[in-house]
């Protein structure tokens, strides 16, 4: 989706989607929020999120002090087995965070022009690339120890 600029959230229907792939959201300025049906989208390999800048989380965030398997049963976080690439940029929130579980075949994580970044969190064991460009506010990487 390209300069959507009406457009506040997306439809519950996306995780209709089964075989979705590749999810681009470039310049959709009203959108607010990543929806719960995201994680629905089990074949979803690729998923960018760009300036978009009132997006302020990312479905992904690790809950201090609870595993997935502890959290509520509907779809808030969005596990998406597939994802292998993840780029945002521009948008509005302020950590990156992985809960364990979530997004555990993800190898490349891009994040770019977010000045709201603070907090780089728990990242998937399985990253390889990690691109961290232009955050100005970021003062805390947490754990990227294992990064090849």
């Amino acid at each position: 989706l390209y300069v959507c600029k009406g457009l506040k959230c997306l439809p519950v229907f996306l995780g209709d989607l089964k075989n979705l792939k590749e999810l681009q959201l470039h310049k959709c300025k009203e959108l607010t929020c990543l929806p719960p049906s995201l994680g629905q989208l089990a074949q979803l390999t690729e998923l960018k999120v760009i300036d978009c800048p009132l997006i302020c989380e990312l479905p992904f965030k690790e809950v201090k002090g609870e595993t997935l398997s502890d959290l509520d049963s509907s779809i808030h976080y969005c596990i998406l087995p597939r994802l292998q690439r993840l780029e945002v940029a521009g948008i509005g929130i302020s950590e990156v965070s992985f809960a364990e579980g979530v997004c555990f075949n993800l190898r490349d994580l891009t994040v770019s022009y977010c000045n709201n970044v603070e907090e780089v969190g728990t990242l998937p064991t399985t990253l390889v690339n990690l691109t961290l460009m232009l955050c100005d506010n970021l003062t805390n990487i947490d754990t990227i120890c294992h990064l090849p």
